[in-house]
């Protein structure tokens, strides 16, 4: 009896230590690659965004992918999962070229202007990715609408960036 209650102790004990805990944030650059769904590029620390490209990801329809390549679309976010880890808030940028979702995530920089910041970050990017064909309006919308509804489903503030 004895034995079986330290064993037990001592399994729950281990399960504590060694238990999975939160994601910490990265010290470097992450790179995701979904083949047929998106490709990510998220700058050092900015590795918790992941689960709201995952949510944009499952808004984006079939339908959508084929109605054209969308004008880079920029973002301020404030998310509570990266918050939590000591960053104000990070910017987004998201595109879709040849039915692909390119996200690039940055923090934000107090040279410059959160705009400059993920344009240059999301242009270096994009630059390795030829575009084919010209934007589709209503592509570009219904991008917006799928990022808007998956950061309102994870409690995520957007603003904009013009």
């Amino acid at each position: 009896m004895v034995e079986t209650l330290t064993l037990v102790t001592l399994c729950i004990i281990a399960l504590l230590i060694f238990r999975p805990g939160r994601t910490p944030p990265l010290d470097r650059p992450l790179a995701i690659s979904r083949p047929g769904q998106f490709h990510a590029v998220l700058a050092p620390r900015i590795n918790l965004a992941q689960p709201l490209l995952e949510n944009i990801t499952s808004r984006v329809t079939e339908e959508m992918r084929r109605q054209g390549n969308t004008a880079p679309l920029y973002f301020k976010v404030h998310d509570k999962e990266v918050t939590a880890h000591g960053q104000e808030h990070y910017l987004l940028a998201a595109t879709l070229r040849d039915g692909l979702l390119y996200f690039q995530a940055a923090a934000p920089d107090k040279q410059r202007s959160d705009l400059d910041t993920i344009r240059a970050f999301s242009e270096a990017e994009l630059s390795k990715v030829p575009e084919a064909g010209a934007h589709a309006e209503s592509a570009t919308e219904a991008l917006a609408d799928a990022i808007r509804a998956a950061a309102n489903q994870r409690g995520a503030a957007l603003i904009a960036l013009q």
